[in-house]
């Protein structure tokens, strides 16, 4: 039998919230590793599973609560190191208190016009096709940063 390749693979995860009364979305200005305006989101645990995972990472993040989760794709790239796998979620259904000053960045609801006019995080602008365009299941950045959809 052929011997498998392996690959080291980091897993995050990032979900848009948006708020359903007047259409507007969560969104985080990172002042950490890479900095501007994107999701809230974050790394999976060992073991972890994924939707646990986004549930856990939005209340650290934002004091909220989110259900029913709508899986929106996996934007997958490779780095110098290894590969990166970034599950993506959307929701209308959240519950809490958010935390406007986030342990991150500063936390606001945004039109998605206002989102597009700000100062995004790298990569976040062709990440943000998965969130709205139906049909898209992977956006995938090769090393030499080549980008295709899915």
């Amino acid at each position: 039998m052929a011997e498998r390749a392996r690959e080291t693979v980091e897993l995050m995860n990032m979900c848009m919230i948006r708020d359903p009364e007047n259409g507007r979305v969560l969104v985080m200005d990172k002042q950490q590793g890479y900095r501007g305006h994107t999701f809230p989101g974050g790394h999976l645990e060992p073991g972890e599973a994924v939707v646990p995972s986004v549930v856990r990472e939005i209340q650290e993040e934002t004091g909220l609560t989110v259900e029913k989760l709508r899986f929106c794709g996996v934007k997958d790239w490779i780095n110098e190191t290894h590969r990166c796998l970034l599950f993506l979620f959307a929701t209308e259904h959240f519950s809490g208190t958010l935390v406007p000053d986030g342990e991150e960045g500063p936390l606001c609801w945004m039109t998605l016009e206002e989102l597009r006019g700000a100062d995004l995080a790298e990569g976040f602008e062709r990440t943000l096709r998965m969130f709205l365009e139906e049909g898209l299941c992977e956006f995938y950045v090769d090393a030499e940063d080549r980008w295709e959809f899915f």
